[in-house]
């Protein structure tokens, strides 16, 4: 069978989203994915899709969304080898910017590059860095 990105239906969205629930203190990915609910609902111009490959996302997570010429892409698994098989099915001859990804999924981003012809040196990622503190402590800050 030969892999492709099929749409997640956005009735399905939060059910993905919810699939993140348990793991939101270091993943952007329930955020991520109630954002685009809620920008979709807001907006009715607002073009996004998330695709999941062979349309098998509800045991693992792994989705690509996909909005603009820039993508998110994540998984709940710990083999990376379905989100490198979902990234390999995009239209590599269009250019893209990797909006977000979980640092563990890295290195399965630049396989994916590098298997498309980018050069090591080129791959460049950036790191965004999360906090989470209790809520007691976040209603301690100040602001002025």
């Amino acid at each position: 069978m030969k892999n492709e990105l099929i749409e997640i239906a956005s009735s399905q969205w939060g059910k993905l989203r919810d699939l993140y629930a348990n793991k939101r203190i270091y993943s952007c990915s329930y955020n991520l994915l109630q954002t685009l609910i809620d920008c979709v609902k807001q907006t009715e111009n607002f073009e996004v899709a998330i695709y999941a490959l062979n349309d098998e996302w509800e045991t693992d997570g792994t989705f690509i969304a996909k909005f603009s010429n820039g993508f998110y892409c994540n998984t709940l698994s710990d083999n990376f080898q379905r989100l490198l098989e979902a990234l390999n099915c995009l239209d590599n001859t269009q250019e893209y910017w990797v909006s977000g990804c979980q640092e563990r999924c890295t290195l399965t981003v630049k396989q994916h590059f590098l298997s498309c012809g980018l050069l090591e040196e080129e791959f460049r990622p950036e790191g965004t860095f999360w906090y989470h503190l209790p809520i007691n402590e976040a209603l301690a800050f100040k602001v002025e």
